[in-house]
């Protein structure tokens, strides 16, 4: 069984990928990455939605994040990668 930060860790990864990254990448090759079931992948972007991530994945376009996430939510995923990686924000 997986454990919760090893999930968010993934899930903030995600984002990063549909943000930061000029190649496309697809619930499948996202899959691969993380070494786990495309369903998973599917329902990580779900249970992102669900927190008012407009992320989805399309044909053609990747996993893709539609508007911006807002500062709050920022602040979020990053104080709570910290407390995963052990890393300080400021």
């Amino acid at each position: 069984m997986q454990l919760p930060q090893s999930k968010l860790k993934r899930q903030i990864e995600i984002i990063a990928l549909a943000l930061n990254s000029e190649k496309k990448f697809s619930i499948f090759d996202v899959a691969e990455l993380f070494h786990c079931e495309e369903l998973t992948i599917k329902r990580d972007l779900q249970e992102l939605r669900s927190q008012g991530i407009d992320i989805h994945s399309t044909k053609g376009k990747g996993i893709c994040i539609e508007k911006t996430i807002d500062e709050a939510k920022q602040k979020a995923f990053a104080e709570a990668l910290a407390k995963i990686t052990g890393v300080k924000t400021d």
